[in-house]
């Protein structure tokens, strides 16, 4: 017999809770607005492979999103950036203590930025995507393919807003330039970087680079401009060439199950570089403590890129991965998440997929 919780039985008093379909669209109708378009899914992964998920809404031609559709993940997708750069520290090529500028020739950067600022926005380099018209820009043709200089030169003249590694302000620049690192320390694409040292050898086959790589086809979404909530149909290419290491890649919560298990058994980089990205609360190194209560331990990071909404967490205890996604701009996934949040941190915690 199933033992459905509502948000009030999320108690770490029980002594195995059960999460399934029925607490799961409970949970994601919170995020999911009737009178708008849109739609919203709340999958969970299990230690053992089970997968429970519910979704409330629909995609413009009536689809109804499930685990296997692949989704636009935005800024999670500096998990990959992170832990290419980190695999890079294992193999003695780049050190975090080291000027950032060290190994970038491209881009002139204050020497006193080191790769570890730029890991957790310590770094003092301004968000691109805070530049004035910055989706006017990119909107004006959606066609055109931005280079990482382009994009980091719409926000960033060459000077700090402070001292690097005096406060936390998250800045996606931080991670165009990690993305740069990459190339100029490989010689090799970014996209291939990342492929060769964590998409192929954990076998990912739901994740690319969208704007450098084919794949298969997102789920539909829908975009709000001036008011108005439209399907997304306009070319995506200015808006995943200029989002590159910090947003664009695409892929879905099997695949970011399989990374992050991979992660916390230290299968992708050293248990010393596992605890130096959980060892800062406010934020790793793409990895931070979300705001939720629960028993054990919790990881994550969210995501918002044009037409998806993105968030996960992960609970290292207990093996559990919760993904949250919305095709839409105006629908916000953190009240979905976070009552599955506290309950896969619960010690005992069952998945029962659904049937």
């Amino acid at each position: 017999m199933t033992t459905t919780l509502s948000p009030a039985t999320t108690s770490t008093s029980l002594a195995a809770p059960t999460i399934d379909e029925e607490f799961l669209t409970e949970q994601a109708a919170k995020s999911w607005d009737p009178n708008r378009p849109g739609a919203v899914m709340v999958s969970v992964y299990g230690p053992d492979g089970s997968v429970a998920y519910a979704s409330v809404g629909a995609d413009p031609d009536g689809a109804v999103p499930t685990p296997d559709d692949l989704f636009r993940v935005g800024s999670i997708s500096k998990l990959f950036a992170s832990l290419t750069v980190l695999s890079l520290v294992d193999d003695g090529l780049v050190d975090l203590d080291a000027p950032l500028s060290q190994y970038i020739d491209r881009i002139d950067i204050d020497e006193a930025v080191t790769v570890r600022d730029a890991l957790q926005h310590t770094s003092g380099v301004p968000d691109y995507t805070e530049s004035p018209n910055f989706l006017d820009v990119l909107l004006a043709d959606t066609s055109r393919e931005w280079t990482p200089e382009e994009s980091i030169g719409l926000g960033f003249s060459g000077v700090l807003d402070f001292d690097p590694g005096s406060t936390f302000v998250y800045s996606n620049t931080n991670y165009i330039m990690l993305g740069v690192l990459v190339e100029e320390v490989t010689g090799l694409p970014y996209h291939e970087a990342v492929r060769d040292r964590v998409i192929d050898p954990l076998g990912l086959t739901n994740t690319y680079l969208a704007g450098f790589e084919d794949g298969p086809a997102v789920f539909g979404g829908y975009y709000e401009l001036l008011g108005s909530i439209e399907p997304l149909t306009f070319d995506y290419t200015s808006i995943a060439t200029s989002a590159w290491s910090a947003g664009a890649p695409v892929s879905n919560g099997n695949d970011l199950h399989t990374v992050l298990t991979a992660l916390f058994a230290g299968e992708i980089v050293s248990p010393a570089l596992v605890k130096e990205m959980t060892a800062n609360p406010e934020y790793g190194f793409a990895i931070y403590v979300p705001g939720f209560d629960s028993e054990t331990p919790l990881f994550g990071h969210d995501g918002r890129i044009p037409g998806s909404g993105t968030f996960y967490v992960h609970a290292q205890e207990t093996g559990i991965t919760v993904f949250t996604v919305s095709n839409a701009d105006h629908l916000k996934v953190t009240p979905a998440t976070g009552g599955v949040a506290e309950v896969i941190g619960v010690r005992g915690v069952q998945v029962v997929s659904n049937d």
